[in-house]
């Protein structure tokens, strides 16, 4: 091989080893780019990791404060209802009282008229009792017999008239009597002796004997009129009533 052929050899060889040389730094730096290219996207990446992490907390947290908010308006919602219950039970009741109120109202109203009834039926038998004993007296401390009958008593009545009232015995046998007995039952055990009653056909009769009864003062005897019924009604009742 000539030497021109050998420098032309030895100048492509160069050649080829220029060229080969500029294509590997051109792979290495491509390379180069690459690798930058990747941090630079992982690091966006990041980035981007970062910012939804904090989207997400900051929707978090809105929707805790949505929550939070709908809390005290469930709460006043259900304390209106409430309110309005209470109301309901309350109307209801001021229903019943006044119902109550009501009945309670009659109900005096039905006391008051049979009080004012009951008034005047006892005022009805008071004028009654008192008529049917207007004629009757009661003689006190009249010695009594042993088995003392109704006409054993008219008897010694009579006498007591004569002895201790001073009537005549004309006049104490012309008074004549519907009845005469003693009150009370028997006591043996007691000295003292029962009242004698007597009920007076005439009214003049009982009125004339009455008027006798001052021949009796400083004595152990007494006359009274028939009001015995009188204070046990009114004592029954709780009325304190002297005659």
């Amino acid at each position: 091989m000539s030497e021109e052929e050998l420098a032309k050899e030895d100048s492509r060889r160069k050649r080829r080893k220029r060229s080969k040389g500029s294509q590997t730094s051109e792979e290495n730096e491509s390379a180069a780019c690459s690798c930058h290219d990747c941090a630079s996207m992982a690091h966006s990446i990041a980035s981007m990791e970062k910012k939804l992490d904090k989207a997400l907390r900051c929707i978090q947290e809105i929707e805790s404060l949505k929550q939070k908010q709908s809390d005290p308006e469930i709460k006043n919602k259900e304390l209106e209802q409430s309110l309005d219950f209470a109301n309901s039970k309350i109307a209801t009741l001021e229903k019943k009282v006044a119902d109550q109120d009501k009945a309670i109202g009659e109900l005096k109203g039905g006391v008051k008229a049979l009080t004012k009834q009951a008034e005047e039926e006892k005022r009805r038998v008071i004028k009654l009792e008192s008529h049917i004993r207007r004629n009757n007296l009661n003689f006190f401390n009249i010695p009594e017999q042993e088995d003392e009958t109704a006409t054993k008593s008219e008897s010694i009545l009579c006498n007591f008239m004569e002895v201790r009232l001073k009537l005549n015995k004309e006049d104490a046998n012309n008074i004549s009597f519907e009845r005469v007995h003693r009150v009370g039952k028997p006591n043996a055990s007691e000295d003292k002796p029962r009242p004698l009653i007597a009920k007076f056909t005439f009214h003049r009769d009982k009125e004339f004997v009455l008027s006798k009864a001052k021949n009796l003062r400083g004595t152990d005897f007494a006359i009274a009129r028939d009001f015995q019924f009188l204070r046990r009604l009114l004592t029954k009742e709780g009325v304190l009533f002297h005659f």
